[in-house]
């Protein structure tokens, strides 16, 4: 992976809101088995829902874009963090050899670099759901933690609900998250939705 060449330009005001981004951001959970590998990955998908809107919040526009290969073997993935109010941007360009050459073989080399590019970009950490299982904590969340929460917090028990029907399925309650989604929750909820005595 290659970072951005041109150091003459200001990215002070691009790299406070990544301060500020990363200051919020829970880890990704390895949902998603590879059973070649027999390991574990966070789909594309799951990535981007849980870092869009704290990057929006911060007014940063990620964009990434296929690039040109001079080499019939690989695909590239030009990866851009642009923050809007300054015009600023932070870039870098990841390549990865092709197994095969069919339609399907270039997909999936794309999700990967989208993938990875963002993971090492923005400096994601990322939990394995197994190895959160092995340390015996609760599969789900108790009321008594989500009332405790509300009384803390002073957030509302719909506010709440709302948040987790958009942010996960749209029947789920949040007694059914797990530990680790109800963590993803929380740093939504406090970033969006502040309590009168906290703003």
């Amino acid at each position: 992976m290659y970072g951005d060449s041109d150091q003459s330009e200001s990215k002070k005001n691009i790299l406070k809101a990544l301060l500020e981004f990363q200051k919020n951001i829970s880890p990704i959970v390895k949902s998603e088995s590879n059973p070649f590998f027999k390991s574990k990955y966070a789909d594309i998908n799951q990535i981007l829902e849980l870092i869009l809107p704290p990057l929006q919040d911060q007014g940063i526009l990620l964009l990434q874009l296929p690039v040109h290969n001079v080499r019939d073997d690989c695909v590239s993935i030009k990866s851009t963090l642009y923050h809007v109010d300054s015009e600023e941007h932070l870039s870098c360009l990841a390549e990865a050899p092709l197994a095969k050459r069919d339609p399907q073989a270039v997909g999936s080399a794309y999700t990967y670099l989208r993938r990875y590019s963002i993971q090492s970009f923005l400096g994601l950490q990322a939990v394995d759901d197994d190895g959160e299982g092995a340390m015996n904590r609760p599969k789900f969340m108790k009321p008594i933690t989500i009332k405790k929460y509300i009384e803390d917090t002073g957030i509302e028990a719909h506010a709440i609900k709302s948040m987790v029907r958009k942010h996960f399925k749209p029947k789920t309650s949040a007694t059914e998250l797990t530990e680790s989604e109800w963590g993803q929750l929380r740093k939504r909820l406090e970033n969006e939705i502040r309590s009168p005595e906290t703003k």
